[in-house]
């Protein structure tokens, strides 16, 4: 997401959200209803209860009510309410985003009930003049700008009422008008500043309601398509699959007859065509290599690898591969060393698996070394298990940036490389998913130009303390 994704919304965006009036432009029924309905229902239970109130307040303070002025005032705010009821059901419709509906202007005319209010109540000896403060709160509530509105207009309204107390012969005690002045301006420039915090808060909790609302839909986009790409990943495992099965017979049968062909002393074949032989020979092997490697990584990725732990001799299983692999160093004269400590414990391991890791191993070092030598050794514990085995070259070594990609499927260090050397970037994703089956950790150490050390680290439950007694275990892992 983005530095313009996560600005805030301007302040007004964020009123027109919040402001039940306005609360959906498009939904111009609802909208109707709402101003027509609504706020006048509101509108009159509001203004009847504050004629109680009148009239309860003229008991209590001055022990008497008078009923003409009450009953004329009571006639008025009923006819006021039905007037502008009847005026939003038929001249309603919603403005810009800016604009003054005529819900605002009747919001605004309410001051002139208010204004009447206090008169019947006693004018400035009434104790309701707060009642511009409710408004100027409940609406600073409601709608920002139209609550500053209300608060410069409810002095202007108490103004309105002092200036017709006046005209009508009244006296008045300017000291006390004066501080019930000051009172409502500084009571609304208060009101003002509060609403400033709640309108951020609001404003803020919007935003992160936006902020949820994206991410659950990119959370949403990115679960498709993780299961759109296993999908995928799982046709192109078992495409592989079925094809490395139906590559396996004819190569089977290559390999078969040229070794046959090979052995039949009767053909009387020169030097040249058993060359050609032995390459259709060494080619077959070597693709039937690739085709296990793809089966091995397809099983690893569809979770079909079984791990049988059993007691490992460490030992012999390195001393065996390395020979193994004696006739590749030969051929390339690069020399093949070897160092195991004496009496090393057994480790619990899959044999077959492990030594397929440290062929991989062994193997991919001999390939991409041109010149110098590979050591594999046996790092031990300080009580003599062993810890890890460690394959080192002194080949060109590998790119920091390409440390982790070269675990990848069909991932090799460079293109030239890759061009250089055959395979198919199998033989480690294949070595560490084997290890991790098998509770180790396949990890590289690289500096480009000196080499490279691929360490298989054995944790110490792995290790069998009793070598006499060296219970089979077995067991199943999936692979990740």
């Amino acid at each position: 997401m983005d530095s313009d994704e996560l600005q805030l919304p301007p302040v007004e965006e964020v009123e027109e959200a919040l402001d039940l009036s306005e609360a959906d432009r498009d939904d111009l029924p609802g909208l109707y209803r709402f101003n027509t309905r609504r706020v006048p229902r509101a509108r009159t239970v509001g203004l009847n209860l504050l004629v109680l109130v009148a009239l309860a307040h003229n008991a209590l303070v001055f022990g008497e009510v008078e009923a003409v002025p009450f009953l004329a005032l009571v006639a008025f705010v009923e006819a006021y309410c039905i007037a502008t009821w009847l005026a939003m059901r038929a001249w309603f419709q919603p403005l810009g985003r800016r604009g003054v509906h005529l819900g605002d202007l009747f919001l605004f005319t309410d001051y002139i009930v208010f204004d009447a209010v206090l008169w019947v109540t006693g004018g400035t000896q009434s104790l309701l003049w707060p009642v511009f403060i409710a408004r100027i709160a409940d609406q600073l509530w409601i709608h920002r700008a139209r609550g500053r509105v209300m608060a410069v207009l409810g002095p202007v309204a108490y103004a309105a009422l002092l200036v017709l107390w006046v005209a009508s012969g009244h006296p008045i005690d300017w000291g006390v008008e004066a501080t019930k002045m000051a009172g409502l301006i500084a009571l609304g420039a208060y009101l003002i500043l509060l609403s400033s915090d709640g309108w951020e808060i609001q404003r803020r909790t919007l935003q992160a309601k936006e902020w949820i609302l994206r991410l659950e839909e990119q959370s949403r986009q990115l679960d498709v398509a993780r299961r759109e790409a296993e999908k995928a990943n799982r046709a192109k495992s078992e495409f592989l699959a079925r094809m490395s099965h139906e590559l396996r017979t004819p190569l089977n049968s290559v390999v078969g007859f040229t070794n046959v062909l090979l052995k039949n002393r009767s053909l009387s074949l020169g030097s040249k065509e058993l060359d050609y032989l032995q390459r259709i020979r060494l080619n077959a092997m070597h693709l039937m290599g690739l085709i296990d490697d793809i089966l091995d990584i397809s099983r690893v990725e569809e979770g079909r690898v079984e791990v049988r732990r059993a007691g490992v001799d460490l030992a012999t299983l390195v001393d065996e591969t390395v020979r193994q692999l004696e006739g590749r160093a030969l051929d390339r004269d690069i020399e093949l060393v070897v160092a195991i400590p004496d009496g090393l414990p057994r480790v619990l391991a899959d044999e077959v698996r492990l030594r397929q890791v440290l062929i991989n191993l062994v193997g991919n070092a001999l390939k991409f070394t041109p010149e110098g030598r590979v050591e594999v050794s046996v790092e031990t514990a300080a009580d003599g298990a062993p810890a890890a085995i460690h394959v080192r070259d002194t080949g060109p070594g590998i790119p920091e940036n390409r440390l982790e990609a070269i675990f990848e499927p069909f991932e090799q260090v460079d293109g030239s490389t890759g061009r250089r050397h055959f395979g198919a970037g199998l033989g480690l994703p294949i070595a560490r998913s084997f290890c991790e089956l098998m509770g180790f950790t396949l990890s590289v150490e690289s500096v480009v130009g000196q080499g490279s050390t691929f360490s298989v680290r054995i944790p110490p439950e792995a290790v069998e303390r009793d070598s006499s007694a060296a219970p089979a275990l077995s067991g199943s892992g999936r692979g990740a």
